[in-house]
């Protein structure tokens, strides 16, 4: 009788570690994926500064030059619609890998909830 509570207090212990585990993993993996998120993010942001600053120098230093400033400027437009519509998907792709990952430590964690019964 001792030692199969000693047996069922063992796996208790093991299951609540395992469950401990999986969620400090779990928040990991999330904090990496907001990072990566975060990090995205002030890259373009800094992408958008850099632009503009070309922009108003392009524009100084061809303030008399007879060429397409609007042809330039969709141009410009372009590309930044371009690049933000790729942010989009990226954070998109971050915000599916969360779901998914959710859903991983949630399957994880309903597993062991089945193995303590």
């Amino acid at each position: 009788m001792e030692e199969e509570k000693a047996v069922q207090l063992k796996l208790k212990q093991e299951r609540k570690k395992k469950q401990r585990q999986t969620t400090e993993q779990y928040e990991q993996e999330k904090r990496d994926l907001q990072q990566t998120q975060k990090k995205m993010e002030e890259e373009v942001e800094h992408f958008k500064k850099d632009t503009e600053k070309l922009m108003d120098k392009v524009l100084y230093h061809t303030k008399n030059d007879s060429w397409d400033k609007r042809s330039f400027y969709r141009q410009m437009e372009e590309s930044q619609a371009t690049i933000q519509s790729e942010t989009r998907r990226f954070t998109q792709k971050v915000e599916e890998k969360q779901i998914e990952l959710k859903r991983t430590y949630q399957r994880t964690v309903e597993k062991l909830e089945q193995e303590k019964e």
